[in-house]
């Protein structure tokens, strides 16, 4: 199991150390900016570094303007290099149903964050194509802003691809320039009903894992 840990968070950045077995393993920066929601990202782990900001388009060549609408997309460099690119999708399945996912284009793969969420926990399901590579676990319970996601994955590349989703979700979802931070405790969730979501998370992925 590896673990993002949240160590600081200040006006406008926060840190996190990548842990594995209780020893570091690696490394995440995000800066923001006065009079923006959108942030950059320094990744270090794994020999690799990854440099992740925000995007002034949108590709949308896959997708049925009808269908789906595409929000905050972010680039990525992996060690200075263009390597990819991450989003949130809104799909119309239905006139009153939509349905939220992330999605990321890496390495010439396509892979799918689907979140499932109760009122303790929310599970973050990684897929490529209709496989589950990778789990995350973040506790709906955030102590002083401090957020913290255990990833579950059985190799490095996979790993990688739960700790993209995961900064990008923390930027998108969590973190809040410009606003100071206090002694607080806070329990945020939604409890999931979508039955695609719910379709997408299979506890029995974890057994391998205890």
């Amino acid at each position: 199991m590896i673990r993002i840990q949240q160590t600081k968070r200040d006006l406008y950045a926060a840190d996190f150390e990548i842990l594995q077995d209780h020893f570091q393993i690696g490394t995440i920066h995000v800066q923001g900016k006065l009079g923006s929601m959108d942030a950059s990202a320094h990744i270090s782990v794994f020999d690799k570094t990854f440099d992740i900001h925000c995007s002034e388009r949108i590709a949308k060549e896959r997708f049925p303007k009808k269908k789906y609408q595409l929000f905050r997309e972010y680039t990525f460099q992996q060690n200075d290099v263009f390597a990819g690119r991450i989003f949130q999708v809104d799909w119309k399945r239905t006139w009153l149903s939509i349905t939220s996912y992330l999605e990321m284009h890496y390495e010439n793969g396509y892979y799918f964050a689907y979140s499932i969420a109760d009122k303790n926990v929310v599970n973050t399901c990684v897929y490529s194509d209709d496989q589950q590579i990778a789990q995350i676990k973040k506790s709906t319970t955030i102590k002083n802003d401090l957020h913290h996601f255990d990833i579950y994955a059985r190799v490095p590349h996979t790993a990688i691809c739960a700790i993209l989703f995961c900064v990008y979700g923390y930027i998108i979802s969590c973190f809040r320039p410009g606003i100071s931070v206090s002694t607080s405790y806070q329990k945020v969730f939604r409890v999931t009903k979508d039955p695609f979501l719910l379709s997408k998370y299979h506890p029995e992925f974890l057994s391998d894992f205890s």
